[in-house]
């Protein structure tokens, strides 16, 4: 085998990787769009569409009269996707509100989902550690963190005021 074989080779391998690896680099069509909303697209169609009819009436394309007429169309249109975007946000809060209320209240093992008593450090059933959510962000913590690891919210001490007691 000749050197010049060798580079040749080499060569394609290079071109031909970046081909390969690419859809591995980019998120998937099914991944972008899953974070989309309906009003989100809605509002950036509309967005869309309102860039296209400025270019068309800088470039003569339409009228001023139907350039008035769209546009004013188009504007509602986008008012009316932010409205329904503040409402998926609102009643996306209201869900994680909601939730993080039960967590809160939910007395039960995270291990074996056990019932637990207020004053219980530790799960009866199966010993596992009972775990302290953050009342700020609801981040998971030990019964004996005064703080939590996450946001460094204040956390509340189980009736023993933070004290350690030795046993």
């Amino acid at each position: 085998m000749n050197l010049g074989a060798i580079f040749v080779g080499l060569a394609l391998v290079i071109l031909v990787l970046p081909v390969v690896f690419d859809p591995f680099r980019r998120p998937s069509p099914a991944r972008r769009s899953a974070a989309r909303t309906p009003a989100a697209d809605s509002h950036e169609r509309a967005l869309l569409a309102l860039r296209d009819l400025e270019f068309d009436y800088q470039t003569d394309k339409i009228t001023e009269a139907d350039y008035r007429a769209i546009r004013a169309e188009l504007l509602a249109q986008a008012a009316r996707a932010i409205e329904a975007r503040k409402k998926e946000e609102e009643i996306l809060e209201e869900i994680i509100r909601k939730r993080r209320q039960r967590k809160k209240e939910a007395a039960i093992c995270p291990q074996c989902e056990a019932a637990l008593q207020e004053s219980d450090r530790f799960c009866p059933s199966c010993g596992h550690a009972r775990i302290n959510p953050c009342p700020a962000c609801g981040h998971e913590n030990r019964t004996e963190d005064r703080f939590c690891s996450h946001c460094g919210q204040q956390l509340e001490q189980d009736g023993n005021n933070g004290e350690k007691h030795a046993h």
